[in-house]
């Protein structure tokens, strides 16, 4: 599918319009239009956004402590690494700064500690979640 959409975007789009209109789907971008985009250069839209105050002491604490790698993989570079919270930033107000809560995961390990797909047991190794 990607090949043959890659290779004649304006046959795919005319034949996704097509399929759209066969099933009763009407596409719609975020302000609402009820037609394809034709012009697929996108654009920018400026949002409001909260910042955590702290994170980057909690960061530095975090990966200071694992020697700047992840804890699970051993990779060291910083542009990769990420101060993961143990104990999720939204549940203990008290715990969002202390290093303690903190591991350094890999990008991909990060998120799939954030979903339940990974965790680390009490004794230091890494458990797969069944459920995933």
């Amino acid at each position: 599918m990607w090949d043959e959409m890659s290779s004649d975007w304006e046959c795919f789009a005319l034949l996704a319009q097509q399929a759209e209109e066969e099933f009763g789907v009407t596409p719609s971008d975020e302000e609402g239009s009820d037609t394809w985009p034709v012009n697929y250069s996108g654009d920018d839209k400026l949002a409001t956004t909260k910042r955590r105050v702290g994170q980057q002491f909690f960061r530095r604490a975090v990966l200071s402590a694992y020697s700047d790698r992840c804890c699970i993989t051993g990779l060291a570079d910083p542009k990769l690494l990420v101060a993961s919270h143990i104990v999720p930033w939204r549940s203990n107000r008290d715990q969002r700064l202390n290093p303690r809560n903190g591991l350094c995961l890999s990008v991909l390990h990060d998120k799939a500690f954030d979903l339940g797909m990974i965790t680390i047991t009490e004794n230091m190794t890494v458990q797969v979640s069944q459920r995933h």
